[in-house]
């Protein structure tokens, strides 16, 4: 009982120095970390001094955030540091409190949370808020989950693809079915029929259509596509409990997959599936703790060091994905 109650008390430990240093490295960056930092910056700075405005680009939800902490902290460093806490703080809580494997559930939390926080902030506000909303589904409170979900859409418009979920039980299907619709959904993608359509959740992004993120970043999305992939064939062959849990938690590895295939022309809409994505730091680890074969778990022990090893790939041959290497503080 000591040794179990000292492992224990190791895997707490290693559990939070990982996501305290994680959130370390993103609320004291440099500005020129992340894609997005500087633009971001610029944002603050300007609605600090002017107010929300009706004619800017980015959601309101997102603009009262910034002016709220301006008034309060003017240095844009305080909201990173602010943003960090808020991010890291849900995603730690969501492992803590749910994941069977928190050992499994830090890695990914890594490959699929880490270059997210420091590029999409404002994305980033409305998928930590859609983990709540998910947590109230799973609970079957709807009220709440539709709630939450308008709520995480004041930050970032495109977070009402979540109630997609409301329609879970459409989604458990088996492979050879789900195959064929995900070929429609990449012929129609690449024949541009999807844009439009995307434009209907909110004219906020209508810009791409000019822009050069239109039928750019091919290599990246295939990568994401073939990720969505191999995430969904592991959990449809691992156990789960009852058929209700078993829909809900199938959605969110499918879903993916079609916005994967429909973003190959407009990659924005590869960004929904980052809302379903980051469900997959808890669920995957447990399908993984849930699953008796053998064979599956060997997949999983695989499938973690391809992200490991396409993580830091990524990181060091193509920076600019992400810009994060080579890694410099604020005080350099």
């Amino acid at each position: 009982m000591k040794i179990q109650g000292c492992s224990k008390q190791i895997e707490l430990f290693a559990f939070f120095v990982f996501f305290f240093y994680l959130f370390f490295l993103t609320a004291f960056r440099s500005v020129e970390i992340g894609n997005d930092t500087i633009a971001y910056k610029n944002a603050f700075e300007y609605l600090v001094s002017n107010g929300v405005s009706q004619d800017f680009r980015l959601e309101k939800g997102f603009q009262y955030f910034c002016v709220f902490i301006g008034k309060i902290f003017p240095d844009f460093r305080f909201f990173l540091f602010i943003h960090s806490a808020i991010c890291y703080g849900v995603v730690a809580y969501y492992v803590y409190f749910y994941s069977k494997n928190k050992y499994l559930s830090c890695l990914l939390t890594l490959c699929l949370c880490f270059s997210g926080f420091t590029n999409i902030l404002r994305q980033d506000l409305a998928l930590v808020a859609g983990i709540v909303a998910y947590l109230f589904l799973k609970k079957g409170r709807i009220f709440a989950f539709v709630l939450l979900v308008v709520f995480a859409a004041q930050f970032h418009s495109t977070a009402y693809c979540l109630l997609i979920l409301l329609f879970h039980r459409l989604f458990d299907v088996k492979p050879i079915y789900l195959f064929p619709i995900i070929v429609v959904v990449l012929v129609l993608s690449a024949a541009n029929f999807l844009v439009s359509p995307m434009l209907l959740v909110s004219d906020k992004y209508a810009y791409y259509l000019s822009s050069n993120r239109v039928g750019s970043g091919w290599l990246a999305l295939g990568y994401y596509m073939i990720r969505s992939i191999v995430f969904y064939m592991f959990a449809y062959y691992s156990f789960f409990p009852d058929s209700k849990s078993r829909s809900l938690t199938m959605s969110v590895f499918i879903i993916p997959i079609f916005f994967c295939a429909a973003g190959f022309q407009m990659n924005l809409i590869q960004r929904m599936a980052d809302f379903f994505f980051i469900f997959a730091v808890v669920e995957l680890p447990n399908a993984y703790v849930q699953t008796k074969r053998m064979q599956t778990q060997g997949t999983f022990a695989l499938l973690s060091l391809v992200l490991i090893a396409f993580f830091f790939i990524s990181l060091i041959f193509k920076p600019d994905w992400n810009f994060l290497y080579p890694y410099s503080f604020f005080w350099n």
